[in-house]
């Protein structure tokens, strides 16, 4: 989730994603955004080399979470409940105040 949100907030784009994309065994959402387990990778690939991305990862276990698209993140649970829905300019102002005194 960290992740996401920093790479999202850099870029000034938004995402819509879904949690039951995600791989891997979890009962919260909350474990799926936060989860510390290691070799989760997260890449934004643009659409016209998705298929080609694809083939390279041939036998390599991966997902497509969601999808870059206006200036809103949008975070669907594993049971289709929207759990986040922020506009990216918020998750800037709030990094920024964050940094303000350094």
């Amino acid at each position: 989730g960290i992740a996401l949100a920093k790479t999202l907030t850099a870029g000034g784009l938004g995402a819509e994603i879904n949690i039951k994309n995600i791989p891997g065994k979890f009962v919260f959402d909350n474990e799926a955004l936060f989860s510390q387990s290691s070799g989760r990778i997260l890449l934004t690939i643009d659409s016209i080399n998705k298929s080609k991305f694809e083939g390279l990862l041939k036998g390599i276990k991966f997902a497509e979470i969601g999808e870059v698209t206006g200036d809103k993140i949008n975070i669907t649970g594993k049971t289709g409940k929207n759990i986040i829905d922020i506009p990216i300019q918020k998750t800037l102002d709030e990094y920024r105040k964050r940094f303000a005194k350094w």
